[in-house]
């Protein structure tokens, strides 16, 4: 891991992950682990060049460090990579980790407001948000309800290859119109082994009430780091 520092903007307690303690620590984690610059490693007796905004691990190490399950690695990678805040390249043995946009929000510019915003998204961008809005970079709290609900049923599909039943969608909406589109929407990409549940409506439910209680301790993760901002 580098030594030094990273860029790390206030805004991003109003991305999505802030309402993920254990997302956020890894995420955190990601940017400290990335390369500043070019470089190249030794890996198994081969070489292998890690680009600026990058670094080589493996799922099984994550799991390992993190005192977690691989599964849980492996959808936290999907979710990101979905969110298009990082690509993977994989191997038998490696996991090479891109941090999208990694130029753009990590210069090395301390005076410059626009370091350190979110993931995958460029800082002019960042810039476009209202500072009222529990919203992601993309804003998608600016959409209208309409389009609000249609996203999260294009999530829901993609995870399930089927449309929510309608206790499904009404719970959607009320903790969409109490928490927002962000939180919902990572309920939903945040259930494991979609594809093998019969039963999605009551995973979905569970998975919500989670997130709730993974909200309550997140400002402990930098100890108390943005309170009074």
């Amino acid at each position: 891991m580098n030594s030094g520092w990273i860029s790390l903007h206030r805004k991003i307690k109003k991305h999505w992950i802030w309402q993920d303690s254990f997302y956020l620590k890894l995420w955190i984690d990601f940017l400290m682990r990335a390369n500043h610059q070019d470089n190249k490693i030794l890996f198994d007796g081969k070489l292998i060049d890690i680009k600026k905004g990058s670094f080589v691990t493996s799922q099984l190490k994550l799991a390992s460090e993190y005192k977690c399950s691989r599964e849980k690695i492996r959808n936290f990678l999907k979710l990101l990579k979905n969110e298009k805040m990082i690509t993977i390249k994989t191997t038998n043995k490696t996991t090479n980790i891109n941090i999208c946009n990694y130029e753009e929000y990590q210069e090395t510019k301390p005076t410059d407001s626009t370091t350190g915003v979110p993931p995958g998204v460029p800082p002019e961008k960042h810039q476009k948000n209202t500072e009222n809005n529990y919203n992601n970079e993309n804003n998608d709290n600016n959409l209208t309800d309409y389009q609000q609900k249609s996203k999260l049923i294009e999530s829901w599909k993609s995870m399930f290859n089927t449309n929510p039943e309608v206790r499904t969608l009404s719970l959607m909406e009320s903790y969409l119109n109490k928490y927002g589109f962000d939180f919902v929407n990572l309920a939903i990409l945040s259930i494991p082994n979609a594809e093998e549940i019969t039963e999605p409506f009551i995973y979905f439910r569970q998975m919500l009430k989670h997130k709730i209680e993974e909200i309550k301790p997140v400002k402990e993760i930098l100890g108390g780091w943005g309170d009074g901002f």
